[in-house]
């Protein structure tokens, strides 16, 4: 009976320390903050579904009017737009954490298909949750995460290693055509999921070849025909050669003014994560006493180098070592207690069986840690909204109160908020969907005014760096900027008599033209008394999405703000 009620205590506390694990990584890939890009993706989405359409031409833009926009996440826009109607940006948010861990969840259950104790899958998967962290956010981004996870399930069994005594189906890889397809139109990463792929094809007709099967010429066939099929796959999209076209021009392009373009070196906070996944891939490689996959060590060599290059690339990083590495880690940690063993005589059995008394302790701790670790996630969830410290929530207000719209430039964080704040009047300048519908020529004069004049990538045979000249292209109204991000853009209007300061707080800045909200002559003329000029603090969380008369699912809709505002007119009358 004492063994029984040993084995009982010891199952309940390996259960409990799974659970913890999975409320730790739940955490890691909780709602942080709203991307910036969060509202343009909704707006755009709701743009296709309101005309019927997907829009070949920029949009919500006044300088590149008519410039083709290249929109490699139109799916997944379409899949935002619709889940903000169905849940609302908290329930996109519930959604996001539920779809990372049902990809976290898949990984643990590969890897116990492999032999690996539930526990031990678990703690690999709160390295893979600190490394996804950072990325997984509400953005089409996550699209790719998803699809990669699918490809590398999809190989597991395709594949699978020779501990699980299960043959080869290389036909399963017949279904990657249609997850290149949705991939293609959802998010421009398909690209690496394609490198992934035909690089794993390669390697195995390789094996296959050099195996000696009787059937490795049929094998090798397939596999090839496949690989043709998943590239032509891509082809498959509102564009055709068109997107292929764009992105060969794009990624020879850098992105010194997007974070996640930077090099690790450079990276900040997410050189922790990289640094941890790529010292535990190593070791467990050099340690692991499993058979070690060529396919694996090289795409893993090759996207830890991408990582290395570009932080975005970690969550690719995380996602392989997830799915590939818990089995290696196991082993080198069995083999690690063998040589503990071995220098200490002293085997784990030999530790002294688990005491009522200790039960109830680790039993008491382990919920005061899942009640801390439930608080912290549902803490995270009823503070969902906008951070008025981070976004121009006051400044927008203050915009919309004024009925102050027209040609805008403003900084690039806040650009795709502006554009769903403010749209149809209001357009801008340049936002965040970057080369897909902005000529290189914008983005350097927009840049140039908010970065200021510093040596970085421009176009060939740009004209000099100029921060001025933005002021004057397609005759802008409205200047919106961020005073603590944009410290020469803000240095430079201050300067400007043709530009007046119509709004200041502490993060944000609004200047119009002099001629236009100045002069009494001019219809849009604002009195001094309405200018606003203060240092007030932007503190709290503003109700999503933080658009002046628009609120609930049906915000992003392009006919509901005028069934709100013929509503409102409506009981001003009465």
């Amino acid at each position: 009976m004492s063994a029984i009620c040993q084995r009982t205590r010891e199952t309940w506390i390996r259960r409990a320390g799974i659970a913890l694990l999975l409320l730790v990584a739940a955490n890691l890939l909780s709602w942080r903050f709203v991307d910036p890009d969060l509202w343009g993706h909704i707006q755009y989405g709701e743009d296709w579904i309101a005309e019927g359409a997907l829009p070949r031409v920029a949009s919500h833009t006044f300088s590149a009017e008519g410039h083709p926009w290249i929109n490699h996440e139109n799916l997944s826009e379409l899949t935002l737009a619709m889940s903000h109607r169905l849940v609302g940006g908290r329930g996109i948010m519930v959604l996001k954490l539920l779809a990372g861990l049902g990809m976290l969840l898949t990984m643990m259950w590969l890897a116990v298909r492999k032999s690996i104790p539930v526990w031990a899958a678990a703690v690999c998967i709160v390295f893979v949750a600190s490394g996804l962290g950072e990325f997984w956010l509400a953005r089409p981004q996550m699209a790719s995460f998803l699809c990669m996870a699918a490809l590398l399930t999809v190989f597991d069994f395709a594949f699978p290693t020779a501990e699980n005594g299960e043959r080869p189906r290389p036909q399963l890889l017949w279904l990657c055509v249609p997850l290149m397809i949705l991939w293609t139109n959802s998010h421009g990463g398909f690209a690496a999921g394609l490198c992934v792929l035909l690089t794993t094809i390669a390697i195995r007709s390789v094996q296959v070849i050099r195996s000696g099967a009787d059937s490795k010429s049929q094998l090798v066939r397939t596999m090839m025909i496949i690989a043709v099929c998943c590239v032509a796959a891509t082809f498959i999209n509102p564009y055709g050669t068109g997107l292929h076209s764009w992105m060969l021009a794009s990624l020879g392009k850098p992105r010194p003014e997007i974070s996640e373009w930077a090099s690790v070196l450079n990276g900040g906070v997410a050189a922790i994560p990289f640094t941890v996944l790529t010292a535990l891939t190593v070791m467990a490689f050099a340690a692991t006493t499993r058979k070690r996959d060529p396919a694996h060590m090289i795409i893993l060599s090759l996207v830890a180098i991408q990582a290395a290059m570009h932080i975005r690339h970690i969550a690719f990083l995380a996602i392989l070592f997830g799915f590939w590495m818990p089995v290696h880690c196991w082993s080198a940690w069995q083999r690690f207690l063998a040589w503990r063993q071995h220098r200490t005589g002293r085997d784990l059995a030999d530790d002294p069986p688990l005491t009522r008394g200790a039960f109830a302790i680790l039993s008491l701790e382990a919920a005061v840690v899942g009640l801390l670790l439930t608080g912290l996630l549902g803490w995270r969830f009823s503070n969902f909204g906008v951070d008025r410290s981070k976004y121009p929530v006051s400044a927008i207000n203050y915009m919309a109160q004024n009925d102050l719209q027209g040609r805008l430039i403003v900084t690039f964080n806040w650009a795709q908020y502006a554009i769903a704040a403010l749209n149809p009047q209001t357009t801008v300048s340049f936002d965040g969907r970057f080369r897909t519908c902005y000529p290189q020529e914008v983005i350097d004069m927009n840049f140039d005014l908010t970065n200021g004049v510093r040596s970085r990538f421009r176009s060939r045979g740009e004209t000099p760096p100029d921060p001025a000249r933005v002021l004057e292209w397609e005759s802008p109204q409205l200047v919106l900027l961020d005073r603590n991000l944009d410290p020469a853009g803000i240095e430079l209007m201050s300067q400007r008599s043709d530009w007046t300061l119509l709004y200041r707080d502490e993060i944000a800045a609004l200047w119009g033209r002099t001629s236009e909200f100045t002069s009494t002559d001019s219809p849009r003329f604002l009195p001094p008394s309405k200018r606003l000029i203060s240092d007030a603090e932007q503190a709290g969380i503003a109700s999503w999405p933080a658009i002046p008369g628009r609120t609930g699912r049906l915000a992003f809709v392009p006919n509901h703000r005028t069934t709100q505002t013929a509503r409102r007119e409506l009981n001003a009358r009465h």
